[in-house]
Formats: structure tokens, sequence, C-alpha cells
């Protein structure tokens, strides 16, 4: 296999109306996850836009009169109840790829759309309405995150006093949303929303974090190969769950549902979290970020150390405390097999005896993170760690033979992975300078038995 200096990120920013995630990867899909692997390429997606209307069991009137948090839980119970017919569209199911879905957000001061019209949901940080969601394959995280795709009005087309249908404007004037160039003879933009837009603000982010990789400090020390699988786990690391959201999507289902239910809704619509379109990538006083990468073979482990800061130790400094592990990689397929994906690779914490870091997880569980080629686990906590100077907390990144139809691995995968770490404390205490004078003469990557 030749791999090509120069990295190669592709914007497919299209989805089929007809071809809705149903459990079986697309024609599509597969042959996006074969290039992504063999010519090591970085697809973004978007996650596909449902624009047929939406439907209410309440009264037109009544719709438009109730409190807009009101209005945002019943949307959302809306389309969670519709979930089967509103899953990301082809190719978004590629399981190589990054599928960006759309948050409810733009830059425009407008509250409220045109005369005659709605906003489904209110809050931008919601999903927006149109927005395709998961689950991906083997109930994989999709979309792996979301962002800006802009508020959209709608407008209603049934009245009654008994049920509401509300459907999307077709002119080029609608508003608020983000604002896009067409080519119009009179017009020259107009304010639009989707998950086209999503997914073209988080390619101009990759290439922000290619730049970030490529400056003087980095320059020569990653080898281009693994800039795709690096910049995939750099933009995937800032994701997160907003609260209010999660709060929203949670009540949309019931507070009297079990918790999996609850949290099983937010992963299949916000998948990992939002992504801001802007931002930088630098660490700061209270916040270190490490990056590693390497290629693995099945059966193998890479262990990465990240020495703890003897200050986070100190019962005067006890405070929250948050660790985020970002893992991508780029796997290999068998498109004419029950085991599609033959290879999993993972990252685990080992926590030694003698340390506690007393965190948890506070977004998408260890063990359905595995399920697709992006792993972003995020835990926090606020009681007392315990550990002496010189401990570290150990990073394994694992790979095993997918074990979906019993059969083993033939022969040797290589597979290219990206891995970004941070630890953030409260903004008050300085961890940076001490993790970076330890890790220097520290950091390692040995092989190890992969475990489960």
């Amino acid at each position: 296999m030749r791999l090509h200096s120069t990295l190669k990120v592709f914007l497919l920013a299209i989805g089929d109306p007809v071809q809705a995630f149903s459990g079986r990867i697309s024609p599509w899909a597969r042959l996006i996850d074969y290039l992504s692997h063999k010519h090591n390429i970085l697809f973004v997606i978007s996650s596909g836009n449902h624009n047929g209307p939406l439907h209410y069991d309440v009264g037109t009137q009544q719709l438009l009169d109730m409190p807009p948090d009101d209005r945002d839980r019943l949307t959302m119970a809306n389309l969670l109840s519709n979930a089967i017919v509103r899953g990301v569209l082809a190719p978004a199911d590629s399981i190589n790829a990054i599928t960006v879905g759309a948050v409810n957000q733009d830059a425009s001061e407008l509250e409220s759309g045109p005369s005659g019209t709605v906003l489904p949901v209110s809050a931008r940080h919601l999903p927006a309405p149109y927005s395709a969601f998961g689950p991906g394959y083997r109930r994989a995280v999709k979309p792996d995150f979301v962002t800006h795709g802009g508020r959209l009005p709608y407008r209603p087309s049934l009245h009654s006093h008994e049920e509401t249908r509300l459907v999307q404007p077709g002119n080029l004037s609608r508003f608020p949303g983000i604002v896009t160039a067409i080519p119009h003879q009179t017009y020259r933009y107009r304010f639009d929303a989707g998950t086209t837009l999503a997914a073209a603000l988080t390619t101009r982010r990759l290439a922000q974090a290619l730049e970030y990789l490529r400056d003087s400090e980095f320059a020569g020390r990653i080898p281009d190969e693994f800039l795709p699988v690096l910049i995939k786990a750099l933009v995937a690391h800032s994701a997160r769950w907003d609260h209010q959201a999660r709060q929203v999507i949670e009540a949309s289902v019931g507070s009297d549902t079990d918790w999996r239910k609850r949290k099983s809704a937010v992963t299949r619509t916000l998948g990992y979290g939002y992504v801001p379109p802007e931002g930088t990538f630098d660490c700061a006083q209270h916040r270190v970020t490490c990056i590693g990468f390497g290629t693995i073979e099945v059966e193998q482990g890479h262990q990465f150390n990240l020495p703890l800061p003897p200050i986070l130790a100190d019962v005067r400094q006890q405070s929250w405390r948050r660790l985020t592990v970002t893992l991508a990689y780029l796997c290999p397929i068998k498109p004419t097999v029950q085991a599609y994906r033959p290879v999993v690779c993972w990252a685990n914490r080992v926590v030694p005896d003698n340390v506690r870091l007393n965190v948890k997880a506070v977004n998408v569980e260890e063990k359905p993170a595995q399920n697709g080629t992006l792993q972003h686990l995020v835990f926090e906590g606020g009681d007392a760690p315990v550990f002496t100077d010189g401990d570290s907390l150990q990073l394994v990144v694992s790979s095993r033979p997918s074990a979906h139809d019993g059969k083993r691995v033939d022969g040797p995968v290589p597979t290219r992975y990206g891995l970004v770490v941070s630890l953030e404390v409260a903004e008050n205490i300085n961890i940076y300078e001490e993790i970076r004078d330890r890790i220097r003469p520290r950091v390692r990557i040995e092989d190890r038995g992969a475990s489960r």
C-alpha cells in the first residue's frame, strides 16, 4: 500500500433521501470506507437533512402559543418517537468518515423567523429538527458530533384544533440561519440551514487542526501518514454534551425512563457532543493536551504514560477536574462478510493500585464508544485524587480482531491511530508546567497484550 505525502480531506455534503440507515451499510459507504483505509483519506460527511413535515398531536394555535421550552420538549419527543425514519442518510453510515450533524445554532441575533412561521426548536443548544441522527453500524455513535447548522423556521400547513403540520419554507430569503453565497442573478446570498453547512464548518476546523500540527513546534515530528487520524481526533476532542440540551432530551423521553435509554437518546441526537466551529488547540495553564500516534497490529497494545502533577493531590487544591480521551483510526473492511469491520481498536485507562483519579464518565459510556472508529470519553470528578509524586496515568491503546462472526483476522492488519488526551482542572490551578517538565523524558510506547 502506498501512502501519499499530501493529506487528503474530502467533504461530501450530500445524502440519499431514500437510504436512511436501518442496519445495513450502504454501497456508497462501503466504497468510502475502502478508499479511506487504502489511500489514507479522511472523509467528512453531513448526516443528512430530513426535509419532510413535522407532525404534532396538538392544535395549531396551542402549538404557536406554547412557551418555547415546552415546544422544544414536544418537538424532541416527536423526533425521537419517529427515530426509525430519521436515521443518517447514505453515505453518512460510513464507519471511517466523520459524520456531522447540525445543532440549532447560528450567528443571527433574530429570535424568530418571518411572519407566519415558527421555530419548532428555539433553544440554540439543541439538535436542529431537520438533522438526521443515529445510531450507526452496530450501534456506533452517529453522528460523531454536531456543530452549527443554522435555525430553520417552519410554516403551519394544516390548521386544526387537534393536530398541526409544519413544513419548511421554500423561498430564498428565509431567516434566521447561516448566510451562504448562491449563484443567482438577483440575490448573492441567502439565509440557509442544514447539515451541509455543519459539515463545511467542520472541514474548515480540520484545516485549522492541520495547520496547528504543522507549526514549528510539531514540524518534522509527525509523519504525514498519521495526520488524517490525528486531526480527526483533535477536532472531536473538544466535543461536549451541553448540559441544558441533555436535560431537555432526557425530559422528552420521560424522567421515569431507564437511565440507559435516556443516555441513549442523547447519544443518538448529539453524538459525542457539540464541537464549536472556532477555537484554539493550544494548552492553557489549567489544561494540558498530549497527542500520540502509532501503527498497531491485532493482539497488540501500546502504552502511554501521562505523569500526574503533584499539585493535583494537594488537599488545599481539591477541585473539579476533567480527563478527556479521544482515539481515532481508519479501519480496513471486509465488505463481503458479516464481520464488516475486522479490527477493533480502543483506549483503556489502566489505573495502578496506588493511584485513584476519582473521575467517572459523563457522556457516552466506554463500551458503546468502542463500536465505531472514533472513541471519545469524558471523565469528571471533584473528590480528592490519591497518588504520589512520580505516579502516572496509564493509557493503553489495544487492538483485537472482530468477533461478530466468530472468525479471526487472517494475517497481520496494521492500523494507524491517533490519540489525544487532555487533563483540565479549575482555572486557578497551574498544572501545565508540572506535566510538561515530567512528560518529555518519560513518554514511551511499548507493546502489551490487548485487553478488553
